[in-house]
């Protein structure tokens, strides 16, 4: 019994987030009087005309997300994240990194195109990850996905490790792996970047229900283990945590 408590532990830590990829941010919308506050890290920023708020919000199979914004379209209009995780991957910005958004695309903005972040806080050159009219994922820098199905709550992770990795899962599956990039490139990210902005009306509006920040590239386990869209975010340490003083309390009992 001892050994297999032992690996069952063993097995659910290696699936969780580890402690080298700490999350950064979390933003769950779910106070309407505050759009940017965050669970977890700095409050987002409200540039521009505020996105609209609903309290559930189903998709086209009936499927509902709670405390759920819709982005506005328009290069004055993003949300502005606030980066804590400072320089790492061998350069001076962010280069390793991943974002979790949960999102499904209203009827109207489907067969546009959707930005889902920007690396530049001045917004003043193209976005960095798209949904493009065909419902392909990526950028012509990074190669596009696969068309999705943008008819229904999907959770995307993008895991960043810029001169070696950039991956898109779906819903816990990868769905491309795309060009690693480089280090200090295009894809690192500054103190600040923008969520949902683009310099010329290529962000189309989103329903948003999840985002989340974290200071590493999260494996595939790591990346299946965060569930399907709706499901809560850890915070690694603390389930590690935990997860060990469960294991050794068993243990004793055991003994």
């Amino acid at each position: 019994m001892k050994h297999t408590l032992i690996a069952l532990l063993s097995t659910i830590a290696v699936s969780l987030p580890s402690q080298a990829a700490s999350l950064a941010g979390l933003w769950e919308f779910n106070n309407p009087a505050n759009l940017g506050q965050a669970t977890t890290g700095p409050d987002l920023v409200i540039a521009g005309t505020a996105p609209s708020h609903s309290v559930s919000l189903a998709d086209d199979a009936a499927l509902a997300q709670s405390g759920v914004i819709t982005t506005v379209v328009g290069p004055a209009n993003n949300l502005v994240a606030s980066n804590i995780i400072g320089g790492n991957g061998g350069g001076t910005f962010t280069n390793q990194y991943s974002l979790l958004i949960d999102m499904v695309s209203p009827v109207a903005s489907r067969g546009t195109w959707r930005t889902l972040f920007q690396t530049a806080p001045a917004n003043n050159n193209d976005g960095d990850y798209f949904i493009n009219p065909g419902g392909s994922m990526g950028v012509s820098a990074l190669t596009y996905s696969s068309a999705v199905n943008d008819t229904q709550w999907s959770r995307l992770v993008l895991t960043f490790e810029l001169g070696t990795a950039v991956k898109a899962y779906l819903n816990g599956s990868l769905l491309v792996d795309h060009s690693p990039s480089t280090v200090d490139s295009r894809f690192s990210l500054g103190s600040t970047f923008l969520l949902f902005g683009d310099e010329d009306s290529e962000n189309n509006p989103l329903n948003i229900s999840t985002v989340a920040l974290w200071s590493g590239a999260l494996s595939a386990g790591e990346v299946g283990a965060l569930g399907l869209p709706g499901a809560p975010v850890p915070e690694p340490t603390g389930l590690m945590l935990s997860l060990a003083a469960l294991g050794g309390a068993a243990l004793r009992r055991r003994r």
